[in-house]
């Protein structure tokens, strides 16, 4: 079996070394890369970012698609989205894949191009239609483009094939409860919260649904949503403050104080737990 990540990195950075060192200069361009991957399984991307680009550097160029994928999620995760643009197109130079041209159309759509992003997106189905997020990300760019029907059509596929990219589901949801006109589904909006919270219990899904249940007047069950994002959400108070300011008003609405205390208890209590745990250990 393969060492883990975390029991790889110590031994591969033996073998590279710091910088201007004797073990960097001769380590191999597969060493680095490899490197490159267990930074990325351990989170540290800036690292990550360092050993792949180390591996690059070589007057051998790799010729390994993988290579460039896994630098292209690097990049996203690092939100430089042109530059992961780049490194998913030559990917795609050595091996077409969905991957990449998935890769290729995230950073486009998030460079607000959602015309490249949707060629993309056509790529990527034409060698893999059974990707979820693929089909999320075509909901998504479709509201954009306000061509409801077919954003319809791909969100009903993208729950057929049990959606499994959060992210994607959030974004779709609040896309969806907040639209225009016929873009404005507050019931595909609650499919795509519920997903989310099937996959994970969090306060950005509680508060997705919340706000899907509140496009739909139910504003008292909205409130009740937001109540539990609150409570999950002491380590994000920008989360916490926009969920309260929309309930309260929801509160307001329906006229029932009892949410509006609910409301005010959820966020005191959260207040006090993030204060808690920035406070200073005795």
């Amino acid at each position: 079996a393969s060492a883990p990540p975390g029991g790889a990195a110590p031994r591969l950075e033996q073998l590279t070394g710091d910088v201007g060192s004797a073990a960097r200069a001769s380590a191999s361009q597969e060493a680095w890369r490899l490197l490159g991957d267990c930074f990325f399984h351990l989170g540290d991307m800036d690292r990550a970012l360092l050993a792949l680009n180390q591996a690059l550097s070589f007057e051998k160029k790799m010729e390994e698609p993988d290579v460039y994928v896994r630098l292209g999620t690097v990049l996203i995760a690092k939100k430089r989205w042109k530059q992961a643009r780049e490194a998913f197109l030559k990917s795609i130079q050595f091996l077409p894949t969905a991957e990449a041209w998935y890769g290729v159309a995230y950073a486009e759509h998030r460079s607000d191009e959602p015309l490249p992003c949707y060629e993309a997106l056509r790529e990527a189905a034409l060698l893999d239609n059974e990707r979820s997020d693929i089909w999320a990300l075509l909901t998504l760019v479709h509201l954009r483009l306000e061509n409801s029907t077919q954003a319809d059509h791909h969100f009903r596929q993208c729950l057929s094939l049990k959606a499994d990219s959060e992210d994607m589901l959030l974004e779709v949801a609040t896309e969806y409860a907040r639209g225009a006109g016929p873009c404005c589904n507050p019931v595909f909006a609650q499919a795509a919260a519920r997903r989310a919270l099937e996959l994970r219990d969090s306060g950005a899904g509680h508060a997705a649904l919340a706000d899907a249940l509140a496009a739909q007047g139910l504003l008292a069950e909205a409130c009740d949503e937001a109540v539990i994002a609150i409570g999950l959400s002491a380590c994000n108070p920008e989360l916490r403050g926009a969920v309260f300011e929309r309930a309260n008003r929801w509160a307001e609405d329906c006229g029932d104080p009892a949410k509006s205390e609910a409301l005010r208890e959820a966020q005191r209590k959260s207040d006090e737990e993030e204060k808690s745990a920035s406070a200073p250990p005795a």
